[in-house]
């Protein structure tokens, strides 16, 4: 797959759109804490699915 990287203009905060996120995180293994919405210190590489988890 080819992926086309763009600069963002502002930091891309994941905090305020924690409500549409969090039936995509994973339980384990995520880039963004399932309970807070804040990113998680203890993963360094995450894989993002392409499909749906559940």
């Amino acid at each position: 797959m080819r992926v086309n990287w763009q600069p963002l203009r502002e930091a891309l905060v994941p905090l305020p759109f924690f409500a549409l996120l969090q039936p995509l995180i994973p339980e384990r293994h995520s880039p963004i804490s399932t309970s807070s919405g804040r990113g998680n210190q203890g993963v360094y590489l995450a894989g993002l699915s392409e499909t749906r988890p559940g």
